[in-house]
């Protein structure tokens, strides 16, 4: 087995373009994965929008690090129900309705 400049092993039989193949595999299913299905399966089950998941862990990685990625899902679903819930009451207020004047 020796080792090609491409950073990829070949065997006596030349494997070569399947290891490409595999490791190609790889790459473009870790990043679908990383990217577009785990955002969007956890956002479906919090109820967060992808893009809020994805701005929540950049946020928290950047603020506080490893410890702010693993709160950083919990706590933008927290404020995600705790906004719905205060829009809701204002939506149903006479502000809203203009039935207040000042």
């Amino acid at each position: 087995m020796r080792f090609s400049p491409v950073g990829t092993f070949r065997s006596a039989g030349g494997r070569r373009r399947a290891t490409r193949g595999r490791g190609l595999r790889f790459l473009v299913g870790h990043l679908l994965e990383g990217n577009v299905l785990s955002p969007k399966l956890v956002g479906d089950r919090v109820g967060l929008h992808p893009v809020w998941i994805m701005f929540a862990l950049l946020a928290g990685g950047s603020l506080y690090g490893f410890v702010g990625i693993l709160i950083a899902v919990p706590v933008a679903a927290i404020v995600g129900v705790v906004v719905r819930h205060l829009l809701g009451r204002y939506h149903a207020s006479g502000f809203y309705r203009g039935g207040i004047s000042g």
